[in-house]
């Protein structure tokens, strides 16, 4: 019986050491391992996330960067267009320039048909693009001066520049251009045509003083108007006696007395 007891006894406090060895800390620990595989399970969708946002900026610059492309490209296509456009335009007006040079060669001139032959040319004029013909009478210049101008005018518009009035300057003298610009044709222009019109009168009256010995084509007034020359004080009827008035010389720019100098013939 007291065997039994001791063994009871023996048993019961391996039981109670056995309970006593087990970790306090059991469900703590499996809080904190299921918490940890909770936040890398986040931190995994956090890359992922972050791996998506890249991708989707990258794909956003790209298509921009492609509707840049395309847009830019669309531009080089619409301005080649115009481009040819342009040039098939001006391959057949300059088609139909010859086309009228060779009639105006091949038509027969003689006495009896001589004013036919003006009428029919000033109305191929009118109908044509600018040319480098034009006529030895000086009523027939002046009607096909104003009949290319105009045309001129009328095709460029407000785009007109500089060289396309270029002609004036061999096809027409200077008498003829300053007549011109006193009509009302002339006034009639776009504000550009009339700028060039009279730039280059202007540098054809200019020419003037460049010869060794200045000789004036026009009234001194039109050099004054147009700037050329300055306006000659009152009580003065020529530069000459300007020049010696000292008060007043002195106040011209350099390139005004530079000019009444040289038509003085006092200066270079």
């Amino acid at each position: 019986m007291s065997t039994k007891v001791n063994n009871a006894t023996l048993q019961n406090n391996s039981d109670n050491k056995n309970e006593s060895s087990t970790p306090i800390g059991g469900p703590l620990n499996k809080l904190i391992g299921k918490q940890a595989a909770q936040f890398e399970e986040f931190g995994k969708r956090l890359q992922e996330s972050h791996k998506e946002y890249e991708s989707e900026l990258k794909n956003f610059d790209d298509e921009n960067y492609r509707k840049k492309i395309d847009t830019q490209a669309n531009l080089i296509n619409s301005l080649r267009a115009r481009i040819e456009e342009l040039e098939n335009d001006t391959l057949e007006k300059d088609q139909h320039i010859k086309k009228l040079r060779q009639e105006i060669v091949d038509f027969p001139l003689s006495n009896n048909s001589k004013d036919s032959f003006l009428k029919d040319y000033e109305d191929m004029m009118e109908h044509s693009n600018w040319n480098n013909l034009s006529l030895n009478s000086s009523n027939n210049n002046n009607a096909t001066l104003n009949s290319r101008v105009q045309e001129i005018d009328t095709l460029y518009g407000r785009s007109v520049k500089l060289r396309q009035y270029k002609f004036l300057k061999s096809s027409y003298s200077i008498n003829e251009l300053i007549e011109y610009t006193k009509t009302d044709n002339f006034n009639s222009l776009n504000k550009k045509s009339k700028r060039y019109i009279n730039f280059h009168v202007k540098n054809m009256l200019l020419q003037e003083f460049q010869k060794p010995i200045v000789i004036l084509s026009q009234d001194l007034d039109e050099y004054i108007k147009r700037d050329i020359l300055p306006r000659l004080p009152d009580g003065h009827g020529d530069y000459m006696m300007c020049e010696d008035d000292s008060d007043w010389f002195d106040t011209l720019s350099d390139i005004h007395q530079s000019r009444v100098r040289k038509l003085n013939g006092t200066g270079n």
